[in-house]
């Protein structure tokens, strides 16, 4: 069907004249009944674009916002050998932000019931909902890490892995699957974390 020349009154009452082509546009303008382009339109709901925004007179794919996503996720501690006999974890919340290739997260979780047997090796947090690039390390922010028998005070995301690895910088050292509290306990090993990574 082609709209082209069709006139449409916006959110605002402005009479506005489709310049997209028939068929299926790939471009095109929104023109105002005077034949100049519209450079404001509002949207009542939501505007669904296939390629990304570009914004001002910028044309560079480099500069396209093409990704806009806001989700939960799932931490879980995992050890670097092996794997726990019991990891009962209880997530308060895990939520993250995707805007273009960066990815903030934060998250409050903590145990309820730890069996350490076959566990060796260092203390991760696994589960990241995207895969990091090749951009290098990132740091994040531990906000609040108790009821452990020594707590992790800070921790490192490496590229190419879903894996947060955990360190204790009073030891200079990584964190290890002995620093959990074990036992069938409600509310140990309680973490509060946040993150900004690039995928």
């Amino acid at each position: 069907m082609d709209l082209k020349g069709e006139q449409i009154k916006d959110t605002y009452g402005n009479l506005l004249t489709i310049g997209t082509v028939a068929g299926t546009p790939t471009t095109g303008t929104v023109q105002n009944g005077d034949g100049s382009d519209v450079t404001d339109i509002k949207f009542n709901g939501k505007g669904t674009f296939s390629t990304g925004v570009l914004f001002g007179s910028d044309t560079a794919d480099a500069n396209t916002l093409d990704d806009y996503e806001e989700g939960t996720w799932t931490p879980v501690y995992e050890p670097s050998t092996g794997s726990f006999a019991t990891m009962t974890m209880d997530v308060v919340f895990a939520t993250y932000t995707k805007i273009g290739r960066q990815v903030t997260i934060i998250a409050n979780f903590r145990t309820d019931n730890v069996d350490a047997t076959g566990a060796s090796g260092n203390l991760q947090i696994g589960g990241l909902p995207f895969t990091p690039g090749d951009l290098g390390f990132s740091s994040i922010t531990i906000g609040r890490s108790i009821e452990f028998v020594n707590a992790p005070d800070s921790g490192v995301i490496s590229n190419n892995t879903t894996n947060i690895f955990l360190r204790k910088n009073n030891t200079d050292s990584s964190s290890i699957v002995g620093d959990l509290t074990t036992g069938a306990i409600a509310d140990k090993n309680v973490m509060e974390i946040t993150a900004t990574y690039f995928v």
